[in-house]
């Protein structure tokens, strides 16, 4: 039962979703595989064209046969992983149109089409980030020696990473939701038509399948100032989910399975947002000396801030100061411009909770 053991699961069916409001129901068919451990789920923004190696990690472990996801249009993709870590041969994908409710995007690290930071042993290209190639040109001692100009003599480096030089810094510590965004594809720099025996016979025309390539963002966070000597978290995969933290630095990691094969990533930003957040209060009695409401946590931005008062005479009026993301003050005064003590509801909406 060794070979059982080691072999991948089954591929997954019967993947769909049911969309409810802001949430949606990723479900599907349990897989029959004894090795099963658990299944991974990934999500793109593409709609057409998706393909596993392309879409960032949104469910990295999970034992049921459903999960909740924000709603949001996409392609959603699942696989299954063997207790061994190995996953089921193909994906089973599902693709969304139904927008979710609107976000507030406090910002967006966005790397594409200039790709400006670090590479080590990447390079941008056409508004494109690559993987290099082994050699350069001062390697090759014959120009027969080569295998193409792109492949050089030992073709394209396994791996490589890119680092972002940006540094999202939200000023406080927040809780908000990141999502990564990556768009990529494969790209089999020996893939060409004279290699081809039959066009019957091509999968693709890139020549790069997705189980032979990848492209992954990963992240770090600190709760410190970035730029007072912070201390940041170890580099991990990007998925999206809630997290606390001030700021936040990304990188690309791209990988190779065969010498003339690429990934080609023509997009990659990481969104953070926060949800809308209501808070509210009824019959608060203000004495004659005023009343200050504070909201905890405070808001990342307050959008606005509704004040109904209660027993109110004839020219009576009140007085809203020092309002801000961390509450207001209030008083009431009468015709005569005397403090009076009255009582009142508010409802304030904004969006962000300070940690």
């Amino acid at each position: 039962m060794i070979s059982s053991v080691n072999a991948p699961p089954d591929d997954v069916d019967g993947f769909g979703i049911a969309v409810l409001g802001d949430l949606s129901t990723l479900s599907w068919r349990a897989v029959a595989s004894l090795n099963l451990s658990h299944y991974l789920v990934r999500y793109t923004p593409a709609t057409a064209g998706a393909t596993w190696g392309s879409a960032a990690v949104l469910l990295p472990h999970v034992t049921s046969t459903s999960a909740q996801v924000p709603t949001r249009p996409g392609t959603y993709l699942i696989k299954a992983v063997s207790t061994q870590g190995v996953e089921s041969l193909a994906a089973a994908l599902i693709v969304s149109t139904v927008e979710g409710a609107t976000r507030n995007v406090v910002d967006v690290i966005t790397e594409d089409p200039a790709w400006t930071g670090h590479h080590d042993g990447t390079y941008a290209a056409g508004g494109a980030l690559r993987l290099d190639s082994v050699d350069t040109l001062a390697d090759w001692s014959t120009l027969g020696a080569v295998m193409s100009i792109a492949l050089g003599i030992n073709g394209i480096r396994p791996s490589g990473i890119y680092t972002s030089e940006t540094v999202l810094d939200l000023g406080e510590v927040y809780t908000s939701r990141v999502t990564p965004e990556i768009i990529a594809y494969g790209d089999n720099l020996a893939n060409t038509i004279g290699s081809w025996a039959r066009l019957g016979d091509v999968e693709s025309l890139s020549g790069a399948g997705s189980t032979l390539w990848g492209a992954a963002m990963e992240i770090r966070t600190t709760n410190d100032d970035p730029e007072a000597d912070p201390v940041w978290s170890e580099w991990r995969q990007a998925a999206t989910g809630d997290m606390v933290a001030r700021a936040y630095r990304t990188r690309l990691v791209l990988t190779s399975g065969a010498p003339s094969i690429t990934p080609v990533v023509s997009r990659a930003r990481l969104l953070v947002d926060m949800p809308d957040r209501i808070v509210s209060g009824n019959d608060l009695a203000v004495p004659i000396e005023g009343l200050r409401v504070e909201f905890a946590p405070p808001y990342k931005r307050l959008t606005g801030l509704s004040v109904s008062a209660q027993g109110m005479a004839t020219g009576d009026y009140y007085e809203l100061t020092d309002k801000g993301e961390g509450g207001f003050s209030i008083a009431f005064r009468d015709a005569s411009g005397a403090a009076v003590a009255r009582t009142f509801d508010y409802v304030a909406a904004g969006y962000g909770r300070a940690a």
